[in-house]
């Protein structure tokens, strides 16, 4: 026992916050990866359900545009109008997602910053205490959501005013 080393808490303490650090970077990098999948899929679902429904009722309103007249051509537009705006509604909601992560990352990189360094005053034995950095808000990010949703309800719109010009005369 006396040839031993005697154990190093200030390198078993350095070590384990270090682990802390990497664990808290892995975490952010998972998250980051969820939300680009998130991305994709939100993206996917907002323009695939306007778009088919706009899609099957100007193919179903074309099908039978010489019934329809006139009614039929204003029916049809609303359709293409509205498939128009899911696709708009569709990168717009890409667009929201990415600030959404944008403003992740960031906050991440700012709380792994204070950890590190609310390490190392720690270590300097330093008196002063870091305040909590202040967080980013995803204002961008709720915009573009409003705007997409409002894109999305002027595409729906557009389907019922399609089905509502065209239903009298069938």
């Amino acid at each position: 026992m006396s040839g031993d080393q005697p154990f190093d808490y200030k390198k078993a303490w350095i070590d384990l916050h270090q682990e802390n650090i990497m664990t808290m970077s892995k975490a952010a990098h998972s998250t980051r990866i969820a939300h680009f999948s998130a991305i994709i899929d939100y993206s996917k679902i907002a323009i695939n359900g306007a778009f088919l429904l706009n899609g099957m009722a100007g193919i179903a309103i074309f099908s039978h545009l010489e019934k329809l007249g006139s009614t039929g051509i204003d029916s049809l537009m609303g359709c293409a109008w509205g498939a128009i705006f899911a696709v708009v509604c569709g990168g717009i909601s890409y667009l929201a997602q990415r600030a959404y992560s944008s403003v992740f990352d960031k906050n991440v990189n700012k709380e792994i910053k204070f950890y590190f360094d609310s390490l190392q005053q720690v270590m300097r034995h330093d008196v002063a205490k870091e305040q909590r950095p202040t967080l980013d808000t995803a204002k961008l990010g709720n915009f573009l959501s409003v705007a997409a949703c409002a894109f999305w309800c002027a595409s729906v719109g557009c389907f019922l005013r399609a089905i509502y010009c065209s239903f009298p005369s069938l």
